[in-house]
Formats: structure tokens, C-alpha cells, sequence
């Protein structure tokens, strides 16, 4: 494996927005997963918003359907 890993994260809930965000702010190359276009939507807009205190928006790579290769899937 060259460079950075990509890692694939199937759904945009509450789980997969965490670990997605999670993620993302350490700085891998993570891509979402969710099949709910108004999901997709909000988070290309608005980034994943996560709640720890206060209220953060994390940008972050959203699909509708895994595109070519991963290393990692979660």
C-alpha cells in the first residue's frame, strides 16, 4: 500500500458520522457510504456535524455507492 489508506465508512448515521468525522480530522482519506440523498446532501453542504460540548462541522467525502478500491472498510 503507497501513500495514505482509503478508508470506506458504510453509512452517515450516528455511528458512521463519528467515526467518519473521527477520521477525516485526523486526516486519512475516508469516504461515506449512505444511500439516503437528503443525508448525502446535508453532509456535502454542511459537513458531518458532531456534538461534543458544542457543535463542530467536520468536511468530509460522501457517495451513494462504493466507488473503485478501498484498503479499509468499516
Amino acid at each position: 500500500m503507497k501513500g495514505k489508506p482509503r478508508i470506506l465508512v458504510m453509512g452517515a448515521g450516528g455511528i458512521g458520522g463519528i467515526v467518519t468525522a473521527a477520521l477525516a480530522e485526523a486526516g486519512h482519506d475516508v469516504t461515506a457510504v449512505s444511500t439516503n440523498p437528503e443525508i448525502r446532501r446535508a453532509v456535502e453542504q454542511h459537513g458531518v456535524r458532531v456534538r461534543d460540548g458544542e457543535e463542530q462541522a467536520v468536511a468530509a467525502k460522501i457517495v451513494a455507492a462504493p466507488e473503485g478500491k478501498c484498503d479499509y472498510a468499516i
